[in-house]
């Protein structure tokens, strides 16, 4: 592996929006977004928002399916957050999670998670086509269950022509099968990155041996702070056993935007500051 360290000044600006592989700085700004997601309250979401420079912000949801997501957009862009599983229902998402595959773009799709997309798709394609101006790119993001829906939204476009410029998910379990997933790494692998902390165990949700099958470049939070990225997903005996630990005793503060992902992403992307040597390191 090969050290990777980008520089940031403070007038560099929040968000790259025609990056085309992966960037720390939108690492971060869409996890601040997919954190941002969770806040029901319009006029409390511009506030949190504003320093982000995101305008044009609208909550759009689907109260049969309880779908969420954010759009908004910055003078370059235009960003969909999908909210994720909340606090109060993660253990729900464990213990009661609809396992079934259905088909959808680019291969089957958890059955569940494709009704949430369904059930939202033409007020959110509606929300995204009021900010069009021809010339912003394009970009979804989500954290856990939202993560999901945000690679599905990704898929929908695919499979109609219309690629997105980017994805960040943080947390997100699988949601297609391997068919899915060989097809989305084609056509969009290279601009998706699929963030994991370390401990955290919602990715492992919709399992292997049933057919599903994550897709995206992987990029790991690792206990030591660092962000390892294009490396294999690799689980020792030591490592699934501390991992069971964490899921008895703390598994939602690994899983926590708030608590687990965005206190290394900022770490590694203090803004405002030039940071003079960050841990991150990206696969040769």
């Amino acid at each position: 592996m090969s050290a990777y360290a980008p520089q940031h000044s403070g007038d560099t600006p929040l968000f790259r929006p025609r990056a085309t592989d992966f960037s720390m700085r939108n690492s971060r700004f869409l996890g601040e977004l997919s954190k941002a997601a969770y806040e029901t309250s319009e006029t409390k979401l511009r506030s949190d928002l504003a320093n982000l420079d995101l305008k044009d912000c609208r909550l759009v949801e689907d109260e049969e399916t309880d779908t969420q997501a954010l759009v908004g957009c910055t003078p370059h862009a235009i960003i969909v957050a999908f909210r994720g599983t909340e606090p109060t229902k993660l253990k729900d998402l464990l213990t009661d999670a609809e396992l079934t595959m259905v088909p959808g773009p680019l291969g089957k799709v958890h059955e569940g998670f494709w009704e949430g997309i369904e059930g939202i798709w033409d007020r959110l394609e509606r929300a995204i086509a009021s900010r069009h101006d021809g010339k912003r790119t394009l970009w979804f993001t989500g954290h856990s269950l939202g993560g999901a829906l945000a690679q599905l939204a990704v898929a929908r476009l695919l499979h109609e022509g219309r690629p997105a410029q980017g994805l960040y998910t943080y947390g997100a379990p699988r949601c297609g099968n391997k068919r899915f997933a060989a097809q989305f790494n084609q056509l969009a692998g290279h601009s998706s990155f699929r963030l994991v902390n370390e401990a955290d165990v919602i990715p492992d949700v919709a399992p292997k041996f049933l057919g599903f099958e994550h897709s995206g470049r992987f990029c790991q939070l690792d206990g030591r702070g660092r962000l390892l990225i294009d490396t294999p997903h690799k689980q020792g005996l030591l490592q699934m056993l501390e991992t069971a630990l964490e899921f008895l005793f703390d598994f939602e503060d690994d899983h926590s935007l708030a608590k687990g992902y965005l206190p290394k992403l900022s770490a590694l992307v203090p803004w405002g500051a030039t940071p003079a040597k960050v841990a991150i390191r990206r696969a040769a």
